[in-house]
């Protein structure tokens, strides 16, 4: 396949005049116009996973220790010592001097660092914790373009910190409803499946759009959505995605012009609702003073059945955050650029919670010789080709919320339970990018997947010693 880059900013599709029935896209921003390019590069790993026989769950090596004895304490005095423990030396360390004890299989490796520690001879006795080289994906794409995925450091690179969450979590188990302008997910009459969402999981979605089983995308926005939260990972192509082993329902409410109607928005919602989804994603909004009824219901629907909701905070430069984010059951996201300070077009205000990148296409603060946009795979937004598919740069809060989408699927599939969790890890753990905790510009600041799986850990562990 021919890898071609393009570059467009794609708007927050705006839900506005409601009493139309419709949906409009945003139109106050303009499309940066920039000529499609070609990269020709043999596909190349940039990380090899190490062997090991150790199940990957399992924290230290089981059946065995390190023990260091004191100072002075011989060689007779060792034997003597593991022959009354039961135990056997394997190796003793030529720099250290630490021994690898083989322990007996009716002691456990907590028993036996009890035994050892209380012995007046031993300096310490620990488990021989297991080390992990950090998950770095082999899409080629990933190491050059996607800035958004590192981790982050001010002022400079202000991406979510990914690489050590993987270690810990890739969501599976995980459902995260896409309430979008569908997605590239099958080959079906004229649609054909995104290339790089080949080994991606879906469930069954609807296309409240055409009333039919087959959200199929007709604009390219929502596929492009979908791949920053499950873009197929690790899989020598392409690019990655954040959370690439949940399953994504492409759920179709917005038609081929990124339009769709309040009553599609809300039966969406419910259907997802309905179907069991852990998430809600939704690249979408409009402006209006106060939430209408219609919107609130589907949503305390979705909010009271534990379903995490997420959605854009919107891109009209305003210090109001859009509908449906805007609503207390949802999580509004702005976004920042390579830099970490807040996008020109971010919508910000009192109700708004988090930051993830979303790009800015007018610089190039990554270095990487193009504008620096969002790259995940999508057809020719341009000609609306549903098989004609390259790797597009994209901007705006609609390419945000997906990062937090995402993030919260790695939450949940670590244990996080329901919304309240979800949103308390995401916001406790987030880098703070303007006043300190909460302010009305960045929210708690940018989300760190890494800090929030630590977090949702901590808080698993602190319950299990509490029951």
């Amino acid at each position: 396949m021919d890898f071609r880059f393009k570059s467009k900013f794609v708007p927050l599709l705006l839900l506005s005049g409601l009493l139309l029935g419709s949906i409009l896209p945003v139109s106050s921003l303009s499309t940066v116009n920039k000529e499609p390019y070609s990269v020709n590069k043999e596909p190349y790993y940039i990380f090899e996973k190490l062997p090991t026989d150790i199940p990957s769950d399992q924290k230290y090596v089981p059946g065995e220790i390190l023990v260091k004895f004191k100072p002075g304490v011989s060689e007779e005095e060792v034997k003597n010592i593991t022959e009354e423990n039961g135990t056997q030396v394997t190796y003793t360390s030529p720099y250290a001097g630490f021994k690898i004890m083989e322990i007996p299989k009716t002691k456990t490796v907590e028993e036996m660092m009890e035994i050892y520690s209380k012995n007046p001879n031993v300096e310490y006795a620990i488990p021989n914790v297991i080390m992990n080289a950090l998950m770095v994906p082999n899409d080629p794409y990933y190491g050059l373009y996607q800035w958004n995925f590192k981790a982050f450091e001010t002022g400079v690179g202000g991406g979510i910190n990914l690489e050590p969450a993987w270690n810990i979590s890739t969501g599976k188990g995980v459902i995260v409803a896409v309430l979008d302008t569908g997605v590239a997910y099958e080959n079906y009459s004229i649609y054909k499946k995104a290339p790089d969402l080949t080994n991606t999981i879906f469930v069954s979605g609807y296309d409240f759009v055409n009333n039919d089983a087959h959200p199929n995308d007709d604009n390219g926005h929502g596929t492009h959505v979908t791949g920053t939260i499950a873009q197929s990972t690790n899989n020598n192509y392409g690019v990655a995605g954040v959370a690439y082993d949940c399953s994504i329902m492409p759920v179709k409410v917005l038609n081929d012009e990124g339009s769709g109607t309040l009553a599609q928005i809300a039966d969406g919602i419910y259907y997802a609702t309905e179907h069991e989804v852990d998430i809600i994603s939704m690249s979408l909004g409009y402006q209006a003073p106060k939430i209408d009824p219609v919107l609130k219901a589907a949503l305390d629907t979705a909010y009271n059945n534990g379903v995490t909701i997420v959605a854009a905070s919107g891109n009209d430069k305003k210090s109001t955050v859009s509908y449906p984010a805007a609503y207390e059951k949802c999580i509004a996201v702005g976004a920042t650029r390579y830099d970490g300070s807040r996008t020109y077009y971010s919508n910000y205000g009192e109700t708004l919670d988090i930051m993830a990148p979303g790009g800015d296409m007018r610089v190039d603060q990554s270095g990487d010789g193009y504008g620096d946009g969002i790259l995940q795979n999508t057809f020719n937004t341009t000609t609306k080709d549903p098989t004609d598919f390259g790797y597009w740069f994209f901007q705006g809060t609609s390419m945000a919320t997906p990062h937090i989408s995402g993030v919260a699927a790695l939450l949940i599939s670590e244990g996080a339970n329901g919304p309240d969790e979800v949103r308390a890890a995401i916001q406790n753990t987030a880098v703070d990018l303007g006043t300190s905790s909460w302010d009305s510009y960045y929210g708690y600041g940018l989300v760190n997947a890494t800090a929030a799986l630590n977090y949702v850990q901590g808080a698993n562990c602190t319950q299990s010693s509490g029951s």
